[in-house]
């Protein structure tokens, strides 16, 4: 590197330390924050996401490792949106309201419990102010603190407002009231029982190697659960890998895709929000070379339900290739763009590389430099981990 490149890269380190000192840091995760939000800015992305998208949304020569945005309002925009932000500041503004009430009453009696409220009321909103600078109602310490400041303040209020919390001598109740709790108890105890078993072999199922075993421990899964239906949606699975090996047309061929249809027609019933169920449906359907409506059809129903799901984006796109529909596989292929997914990085590496191979053929040759860039940086994240949470930045 030539000295004056160097001295420009020192410099603008130095600027940035700068204002990390002057700010500690908060300059640059709230800028980072923000275009976050700017992204996703209706709905937000999710409680909890801004640990794992901020690394590819901070500047370049920022080593700062941010597990929050150190702004709780910032934080609760870009996670909930503007929805959710404001459900808190409604929260806020009953707060305010109550201690409005006690300042203005608080020399009338009974003042004992007048008192108390107000301060712990002040306390809390306290806490609010100072969250602008930090993350308290991040940390599971500051929320019981701020849970039980709540609490007390809130009975206080109410106290002192002469309405009673607790209910004194009470009645006696009938026999039938104890037989019918008895039998909710009952009920609900069975429930957890039944619902134990069942995620046991459910956890049994996903350490098994053995699809066999598989099935016999979602069967078992199901029978304490019936409505799982990920028994059906196996069984539908390797039937339809097993159709592959026929010969299409054979009379086995079809009483084993009917078989199959069956499974994973039912697994939809059980779960119709279960996007994978209807890609498995539309392989199935692929199979049997069945019209391509019907086939395009169980795709969309399964991006309906989930946008943003490359892989089934991926087949999708196959599928719409092979039917000479090429513009429509580059609309299937962008719309998984802006979403979060939780995947390994080389799934999504072979997405791009699809869709950069397609976008070169048939789409528009300005957006090669997007998508290779975002191989990029999806290959620069592979290096620190295999697996991770990330999106397709438009």
């Amino acid at each position: 590197m030539l000295p004056s490149q160097y001295q420009k890269l020192e410099h603008r380190v130095s600027d940035t330390d700068s204002l990390t000192a002057l700010g500690s840091g908060r300059d640059v995760i709230w800028g980072a924050a923000w275009h976050m939000y700017q992204d996703s800015p209706l709905f937000g992305w999710g409680l909890g996401m801004f640990q794992f998208l901020y690394r590819q949304y901070k500047p370049p020569l920022s080593f700062e490792l941010a597990f929050f945005a150190h702004n709780d309002y910032l934080q609760f925009l870009l996670e909930l949106g503007p929805i959710g932000l404001l459900i808190f500041i409604a929260f806020i503004c009953v707060l305010l309201k109550r201690l409005l009430i006690l300042i203005i009453n608080l020399d009338s009696t009974p003042v004992s419990h007048k008192i108390e409220s107000f301060i712990y009321l002040t306390v809390c909103i306290g806490l609010l102010l100072h969250t602008f600078f930090t993350f308290h109602l991040y940390q599971l310490t500051m929320q019981i603190m701020f849970a039980y400041y709540l609490g007390r303040s809130t009975r206080h209020f109410y106290l002192a407002q002469s309405i009673a919390i607790y209910k004194k001598n009470l009645q006696q109740e009938n026999k039938l009231y104890f037989s019918l709790y008895r039998g909710f108890v009952t009920i609900v105890v069975l429930l957890m029982l039944c619902g134990g078993l069942s995620l046991y072999y459910l956890q049994q199922a996903e350490k098994s190697q053995n699809e066999r075993q598989q099935l016999n421990y979602y069967w078992l899964a199901g029978l304490f659960f019936p409505p799982l239906e990920h028994y059906d949606a196996l069984s539908a699975l390797v039937l339809s890998k097993k159709l592959l090996d026929m010969p299409i047309g054979s009379s086995q061929h079809e009483e084993m895709a009917g078989l199959a249809l069956k499974k994973i027609n039912a697994a939809i019933d059980k779960v119709p929000l279960n996007a994978r169920n209807y890609a498995t449906k539309a392989g199935i359907l692929q199979t049997m070379r069945a019209d391509s409506t019907s086939v395009v059809e169980e795709y969309e129903h399964a991006l309906t339900n989930t946008p943003f799901d490359f892989g089934i984006r991926y087949d999708y796109a196959h599928f719409l290739v092979a039917t000479q529909q090429t513009s429509k596989a580059l609309t299937v292929l962008w719309g998984a763009w802006g979403g979060v997914n939780a995947r390994v990085y080389k799934d999504a590496i072979k997405f791009l590389k699809y869709q950069l191979e397609l976008n070169t053929l048939y789409g528009n040759p300005e957006d090669n430099t997007l998508i290779e860039q975002q191989i990029q940086h999806l290959a620069n994240l592979q290096k620190q981990a295999e697996y991770g949470v990330y999106v397709f930045k438009k």
